[in-house]
């Protein structure tokens, strides 16, 4: 098999502080996105270089199979471009949603025979990295993710995904992740304590996040 160098859209990028370090292996795309987002100036870069992607992206999740790529998109552009401030939105928003999202795309771009990851799993390396072997447009963002990476001002990266994925390969923030729950309900409720239905479905309005109280997208309300 290729080895983790070989990778589609896998390079060695490195803030002032820290050393060399690669894209697909030292560190997950994750990373490089919760990089951006943590501060104001590369948060609006972000926003930028993810509709730069949504362009590159768009007769992809036109395709048959694509559903839940352009529901979990959509969300990820209201948190990107709709709190430029990062004033509204907490890490575990983004995380959660980004792992729906490439989670969806791995396996809307999957062709027969490919190879499918542990269920079990909660390595980022088993939804980005195919997700960035299928995908040409999602290898690009990667790419140009990392290159902001390299700017001279900019901090050494976190590595939020060596604590591992929140949700877990094949899960969505409404089931029973690998780690044992409905990972984003279980924190806002330990957060906000106990809830009732309505209140809770006020907080994911707020949060931009359109999800009604059958525990599903409202695909509709986000239009």
């Amino acid at each position: 098999s290729a080895s983790r160098r070989d990778w589609p859209g896998a390079r060695k990028t490195r803030g002032t502080m820290g050393p060399p370090v690669e894209i697909g292996h030292d560190v997950a795309v994750i990373d490089l996105v919760l990089h951006m987002y943590s501060r104001a100036p590369t948060r609006r870069r972000l926003a930028e270089l993810w509709a730069k992607y949504t362009e590159d992206s768009a007769t992809e999740r036109k395709s048959k199979g694509f559903e839940l790529v352009r529901v979990h998109h959509q969300t990820l552009t209201r948190m990107f471009c709709d709190d430029p401030d990062g004033e509204f939105l907490d890490i575990d928003d983004i995380r959660c949603v980004w792992e729906e999202f490439v989670d969806a795309l791995r396996d809307a771009s999957a062709k027969a025979g490919d190879p499918q990851p542990k269920a079990t799993s909660t390595s980022y390396a088993d939804v980005e990295q195919p997700a960035m072997q299928r995908s040409p447009s999602f290898a690009k963002l990667v790419k140009d993710l990392s290159s902001e990476a390299t700017a001279p001002s900019s901090p050494k990266i976190e590595r939020v995904s060596g604590k591992g994925m929140i949700l877990g390969v094949g899960c969505s923030s409404r089931d029973n992740s690998a780690r044992g729950g409905s990972e984003y309900f279980r924190r806002m409720q330990a957060e906000k304590g106990k809830m009732d239905g309505a209140a809770l479905a006020d907080q994911l309005v707020k949060k931009g996040l359109m999800r009604n109280l059958s525990g599903t997208f409202d695909a509709d309300a986000a239009n």
